[in-house]
């Protein structure tokens, strides 16, 4: 590997802000994700030469790119997580994120009665759970004026992270089942998705759920990292457009701390 500590060359890339000149990665899977889910203009990228080097915080990879209508850029992606890694590095982005909604799922469907709509959204620490998720049930379904969408949350499942196993369940904060449907949080698909490929679908999952993931675990274990806060701001990015617009409110109400240190806090805030 050759030693460089040059700034990046971003060149046409949308990147969303950050303070790092490096992007982290902690798989081949996830930096396919990070240039799936922030494709140009024209199209997607395409990787015209990868470079193993030497930076100040360990290994990067630097990605030269290029995209059909000519737009071009290049990426340092921060990589020291493969090492050592039994994955080598091929590891399934987001997994953690994926499987505690997995589990919730799939409990919900063996425990308790549920609407067929019933649709798990991403988890956020539980407030009176340490060292667990909750993971909050929103519904697809129609209203009385036959507008279709996303409505609730009704359910709460609490989930031990990241293993899965479930602990509790609860109705969600706000929700009357005596007062049917819910709230209807927008349509679904979320306008965020409006127009958007199946592939570019997949990255945008994959990138959230990898960076979900991490953020998770600095929140509930108090280990903060160097990427921390570039991607709590991307995080949020992407989640805008995975979710409706007012999701952001249950998330926030679920969990005010973890909201507010997500938003801006210092990594030892509401620990």
């Amino acid at each position: 590997m050759t030693e460089r500590n040059d700034p990046p060359i971003e060149g046409d890339l949308p990147i969303p802000p950050r303070e790092m000149a490096t992007i982290r990665a902690d798989s081949v899977a996830e930096e396919y994700s990070y240039l799936g889910a922030w494709p140009a203009a024209s199209g997607p990228w395409q990787i015209v030469q990868q470079t193993l080097f030497v930076g100040p915080l360990g290994p990067e990879d630097h990605l030269s790119v290029s995209a059909p209508g000519g737009e071009s850029g290049m990426l340092r992606i921060a990589v020291g997580s493969f090492y050592g890694s039994e994955t080598l590095g091929f590891a399934r982005p987001g997994a953690a994120v994926d499987d505690v909604m997995s589990a919730a799922m799939t409990w919900t469907a063996e425990n308790e009665p549920a609407h067929s709509g019933a649709l798990p959204r991403f988890p956020v620490p539980a407030v009176g759970y340490p060292g667990s998720v909750a993971i909050p049930f929103a519904v697809r379904a129609v209203d009385d004026n036959r507008r279709a969408g996303l409505f609730g949350p009704t359910r709460v499942i609490i989930a031990r992270w990241p293993n899965g196993e479930i602990v509790g369940a609860n109705d969600a904060p706000g929700f009357d089942p005596e007062s049917w449907p819910p709230a209807r949080l927008g349509p679904w698909p979320p306008p965020g998705l409006d127009g958007i490929n199946r592939d570019a679908l997949r990255a945008t999952i994959g990138r959230f759920t990898a960076i979900w993931t991490r953020l998770l675990n600095a929140y509930i274990t108090g280990e903060d990292y160097h990427h921390r806060h570039d991607e709590s701001v991307e995080g949020r990015m992407l989640l805008a457009r995975l979710d409706p617009p007012p999701m952001t409110a249950v998330y926030a109400s679920m969990n005010p701390a973890f909201w507010a240190w997500l938003t801006g806090g210092d990594a030892e805030a509401a620990l």
